[in-house]
C-alpha cells in the first residue's frame, strides 16, 4: 500500500518537473523569438 503511494508520487513529481522543463522551454522560445524579432525592427 505504502510502496505503490510512493511509486504514484514519483511519477507525479517526475510529470511535475516535466511540465516545468517545458514550460521554461516554451517561455525561452518565446524570448528568442521577440528578440529576433525586435532586432530586424
Amino acid at each position: 500500500m505504502v510502496r505503490a503511494f510512493h511509486d504514484e508520487m514519483s511519477i507525479l513529481e517526475e510529470e511535475a518537473v516535466n511540465m516545468q522543463k517545458q514550460f521554461a522551454e516554451d517561455i525561452l522560445v518565446k524570448t528568442q523569438l521577440v528578440t529576433k524579432i525586435v532586432i530586424k525592427f
